[in-house]
């Protein structure tokens, strides 16, 4: 499992997409300060 927090951020967003091309999305934690 992997947690990326800022995840709503410009680099968190990069991350999250470069991350999703080699682990699968269920192994991913996205955290946020505000879901909305």
């Amino acid at each position: 499992m992997i947690a990326i927090t800022g995840a709503t951020g410009q680099l968190g967003q990069h991350v999250i997409e470069n991350l999703l091309k080699t682990t699968p999305a269920s192994h991913l934690v996205a955290i946020v300060r505000n879901p909305k």
